[in-house]
């Protein structure tokens, strides 16, 4: 996982070739280079595929070798003061068979990373609950840079464990500063699940230096729960016939109209929440007849920015969501 880093260190440098170019996990003889490596080792180990040159095309021998070498010898954890490596999720509360996107951060606006230039880490969770094939890495518009541009970016799932390791790379100095978004996993819930659960996630690995190749450590402790609910009913992948209720217009500046139908429950609340999981406010609570009802539902006394937000409505023993826009 942490191969990566001098990669990123030496992007570019180049000089003798082995005879046999292979990306084989095996030993291949070559003269030394004439530069070292910031650890003292020659700097000829670095080029993974043999070719004369340390590039892009190197990062194949770690991902089709990765298991046969790769074993965590534990790292040194960052305190509180440390920039903390973060992942946001879509959303907290999530019905079955839906997709979940985990943006990884490192450092905020009030505790900032400096000078990130590599970092590396290795995620768990427990993979009875998501599908398996469904896992995927999403680099674009990395802070750190452009995948296969000026960022070398490695990402490797164990489908029957659950584990997910993830390595980046700058190629050429400065490293980031700030709040750095560094990329999006994504990953889908089982359809099958027949009773609420928590998914939560654990770093069993973390690496991460600076341009001068020094250690930068994070604070990985604070990360999500996530609930999956198999109640939960994402209206986007819901017939509009199947609905117990309809919410119009969707695109609004002021407010919509709520017709449904309590059928089992005369309870109901609808809640608003922002994309980032942030209750906004209470739109509806209360108890009512069993049958149908109409309400006139007012966003102005919120002042809510032009975006996207997500209705909230617990009826009937269910949880339906459903994007508005307000603009």
């Amino acid at each position: 996982m942490f191969d990566l880093f001098p990669m990123g260190a030496n992007f570019g440098a180049s000089e003798f070739a082995r005879n046999s170019v292979s990306n084989e996990w095996q030993g291949f003889g070559v003269w030394d280079w004439s530069a070292t490596q910031s650890n003292g080792q020659n700097l000829k180990y670095v080029d993974c595929n043999g070719n004369g040159s340390i590039g892009f095309e190197d990062t194949t021998a770690i991902i089709q070798n990765f298991d046969l070498f790769q074993k965590s010898k534990g790292f040194v954890k960052g305190s509180l003061a440390d920039p903390e490596l973060r992942f946001v999720p879509s959303a907290n509360l999530i019905g079955a068979g839906e997709t979940l996107e985990m943006q990884v951060w490192l450092g905020s606006v009030e505790n900032p990373a400096i000078d990130l230039y590599a970092i590396a880490f290795e995620t768990t969770f427990d993979i009875s609950l998501i599908d398996p094939n469904s896992i995927s890495m999403d680099f674009s518009g990395s802070d750190l840079g452009t995948h296969n541009v000026d960022l070398l970016a490695v990402s490797l799932v164990n489908e029957e464990t659950g584990r997910v390791n993830v390595s980046m790379s700058r190629t050429a100095s400065p490293g980031a500063n700030g709040e750095i978004y560094l990329l999006t996993i994504r990953m889908r819930t089982l359809e099958n699940l027949v009773s609420p659960n928590n998914l939560t996630f654990n770093i069993s690995d973390f690496g991460a230096t600076n341009s001068n190749e020094e250690t930068v450590l994070a604070n990985t402790d604070d990360l999500p729960t996530i609930t999956i609910d198999p109640d939960i009913v994402d209206i986007e992948g819901v017939a509009s016939f199947s609905k117990p209720y309809t919410l119009y217009p969707t695109f609004t500046i002021e407010g919509f109209q709520l017709t449904y139908t309590l059928q089992k429950s005369p309870t109901i609340e609808v809640n608003l929440f922002d994309l980032s999981g942030q209750k906004v406010g209470v739109l509806l609570k209360g108890n009512q007849t069993l049958g149908s009802h109409q309400e006139e539902v007012d966003l102005t006394k919120w002042s809510l920015a032009a975006g996207v937000y997500i209705v909230e409505l617990q009826l009937d023993g269910k949880v339906y969501r459903e994007k508005v826009v307000v603009f």
